[in-house]
């Protein structure tokens, strides 16, 4: 009865719901449920035996959970306030463009009264965006680097906070250029698919990557093992996936029967920021044992 194990079981069930969507959906639905269930019918019995204890383990709520959750909620909600204040900045901005009239009969001096109107509008864009992007930075790190100093209990400082910061800014930057030159450079159903990959890929090494920050607290270090750690033992993560990938169906499901109400939509949002939290603490205890 060896070969018999609750992994195998899910594998197999993943596989026969992976066979209905074949018949109802599309085949990329089919194949994504299908590749979760392989890895867990194939995985030796005492493999998929750890990582299933693995598993359990994460489900277990500790108090650093709720903290978890409260830091993404502060970050949504700062998010928020800054697109407010610059989806008003853009208002004020597309305003001063209203006065540009093209036509006949228009003076030298219109014209050069134009150009400055452009130049001006065009100049603060760029400050407006860079300065969006900067202070979502600090937002994103601040609330990042609370998560994982609260996972790995690790005190906080204003050294570790500048560090953090202009790490997170130089990968995210990196990412965000990496991402938008794919969507710009090809055509729209292979760049949906290269970008899809690509978000994939961000989010498992960025994983790594702030781990590594509020682990070692330098500043060289995270990119080095975001990319050893992350990519030369990817190994180490498949099962994690397979199980969040499992969790983050159910979610899901979960959110599309909750739609409708506020109320509704609220406990879907409550769901999805226990999902993400469980998610870090999950991956938390993975990287504790690579």
């Amino acid at each position: 009865m060896k070969f018999v194990t609750i992994p195998r079981i899910i594998g197999i069930a993943l596989l026969i719901v992976a066979a209905l969507a074949l018949k109802t959906q599309t085949v990329l639905h089919a194949v994504l449920l299908a590749i979760p269930g392989l890895i867990l019918l194939l995985t030796p019995a005492a493999n998929g035996k750890k990582h299933w204890q693995d598993f359990l383990a994460s489900l277990k709520f500790r108090k650093e959970f709720a903290l978890v959750m409260l830091y993404d909620v502060l970050l949504f909600v700062l998010l928020s306030i800054l697109l407010l204040v610059f989806k008003n900045a853009a208002q004020g901005i597309i305003g001063d463009l209203r006065g540009i009239t093209l036509g006949t009969g228009v003076t030298v001096g219109q014209v050069i009264s134009y150009n400055e109107i452009l130049g001006s509008v065009f100049t603060t864009a760029i400050i407006s965006i860079i300065a969006l992007w900067l202070l979502t930075v600090l937002v994103h790190s601040i609330s990042r680097g609370l998560i994982w100093l609260t996972l790995l209990d690790r005190p906080a400082s204003l050294a570790f906070f500048r560090t953090f910061f202009f790490a997170d800014l130089v990968w995210g930057t990196a990412w965000l250029v990496l991402i938008l030159f794919v969507m710009a450079s090809m055509q729209p159903i292979p760049g949906a698919y290269a970008t899809l990959v690509l978000s994939m890929l961000y989010v498992h090494l960025t994983t790594v990557f702030q781990h590594s920050c509020a682990k070692t607290g330098q500043f060289r270090k995270p990119f080095s093992e975001a990319f050893s750690i992350g990519l030369g033992r990817l190994g180490s993560f498949v099962h994690a996936y397979v199980y969040l990938f499992i969790g983050y169906v159910i979610v899901s499901q979960l959110q599309r029967v909750q739609q409708g109400t506020m109320l509704n939509t609220v406990i879907a949002t409550i769901v999805f920021l226990a999902f993400f939290a469980w998610y870090r603490t999950y991956m938390r205890n993975i990287l504790r044992k690579v």
